[in-house]
């Protein structure tokens, strides 16, 4: 029979601000040991307030 994993605490729901101020709070997670982080950037656009912001995606992605 599995067995569930234990829980695990959620310490940001959410973060706001320009594409720095994002990948500020992305880098102290990752320094502070995170597994994981889960970036779902929202347009500021009150006609399609769930349309994703593929600008700041885009600033967040490491350099190749």
């Amino acid at each position: 029979m599995p067995t569930n994993p234990p829980p695990v605490p959620l310490t940001t729901l959410g973060v706001w601000g320009d594409e720095d101020a994002i990948r500020t709070r992305v880098q102290a997670h990752d320094d502070a040991g995170a597994n994981d982080v889960c970036v779902q950037p929202l347009a500021p656009d009150p006609d399609d307030p769930r349309r994703l912001d593929w600008r700041v995606l885009d600033a967040l992605v490491p350099a190749q």
